[in-house]
């Protein structure tokens, strides 16, 4: 999404092959998307507006046990949240007969949540990543919202019947399984729900990485075939590719540009294809030559970093020694 968070790809193949299935049932020529099995009505929270309840309403869409538009169409809602600084999305998914239609839908804070009156305001960070990923965004209280965009239609058919050949309507929430008590420091949830003419299901799981159990392993594999709609989500207008030389140092490193001689900062997830200097010496560098795509922080943010730009990296294409290859 993104739905961005940490998840186990071992703990699910077998689900994710399910879906894999499923999918290619669909493209042999099905004749209709798979409805929904009979389900219990049930929720612990149902009725209660959170988060992405007002991200629906922001975009004119009513919460799920609200949705009678349509009673005879079936529905499914996956909103996966990482906290109030980051942004989090809702997925909504809408079965009217051999029709499904779906929706991605993108939201944040629009305050900042740390209260400091100079620091630049959470929607103004939000709006910049993502330009051009979003349609028109709105705001409803200290909520923004919009739906995001794509290159191409994704198949939601395929989707749709993924998630119910994997049991999205059917799965046991957390709540009630015998989960260990963990402690973790920064986590996320998701919460699914379901509907189908008169009944609604709604639960929720929190962190289902850290158990690798049946019931986690489901929502592993929920998320993994949502990113087939992901796939077609149009980038930022602030993305691009750059190329250069990377400085690699124990504590700080720093990025030039083919044909500039100015050093920017670098921002990257994981070093995993690069190697540090095994040295204690601060100023030791190893050079290397990488082709990334990212794009440049917001301007005026810089994190107390002495650079005039600092490169915030989504993906790595290419890192080599410097030397073997170079600008």
């Amino acid at each position: 999404m993104a739905i961005t968070r940490q998840w186990s790809t071992t703990t699910c193949l077998p689900l994710l092959l399910a879906a894999a299935c499923a999918g290619a049932g669909v493209r042999s020529g099905a004749s209709s998307p798979r409805p929904l099995p009979d389900f219990t009505s049930e929720s612990t929270n149902l009725g209660v507006i959170g988060r992405a309840d007002s991200a629906a309403i922001a975009l004119g869409l009513p919460p799920l046990w609200q949705d009678g538009r349509q009673p005879r169409s079936e529905e499914i809602r996956y909103s996966a949240d990482g906290g109030i600084v980051l942004q989090s999305d809702l997925v909504r998914l809408v079965r009217d007969g051999n029709r499904v239609d779906g929706t991605l839908i993108r939201y944040w804070s629009a305050v900042n949540p740390f209260h400091d009156a100079n620091a630049i305001p959470q929607w103004k960070m939000a709006r910049y990543w993502e330009s051009g990923r979003c349609g028109a965004v709105v705001r409803l209280g200290n909520l923004e919202a919009c739906r995001l965009r794509f290159t191409s239609t994704p198949n939601w058919r395929e989707i749709w019947d993924s998630l119910v050949s994997l049991g999205i309507a059917t799965l046991p929430a957390q709540v009630a399984l015998h989960h260990k008590s963990v402690l973790v420091n920064d986590g996320s949830s998701v919460t699914i729900g379901v509907r189908a003419r008169d009944r609604v299901r709604q639960y929720s799981y929190a962190n289902a990485w850290l158990f690798h159990d049946r019931e986690d392993s489901a929502i592993v594999a929920f998320k993994g075939t949502l990113d087939m709609a992901y796939r077609f989500v149009r980038p930022s207008d602030n993305e691009r590719s750059f190329r250069g030389r990377l400085d690699l140092g124990i504590s700080t490193s720093e990025f030039t540009r083919c044909g500039s001689k100015v050093s920017w900062g670098i921002q990257m997830s994981s070093y995993a294809v690069a190697r540090r200097p095994e040295t204690t010496d601060s100023a030791a560098r190893i050079s290397y030559y990488i082709e990334v795509w990212g794009q440049l922080a917001m301007p005026g943010i810089r994190w107390g970093e002495p650079y005039p730009e600092i490169v915030q990296v989504l993906s790595i294409a290419r890192v080599i020694p410097w030397g073997v290859a170079s600008c």
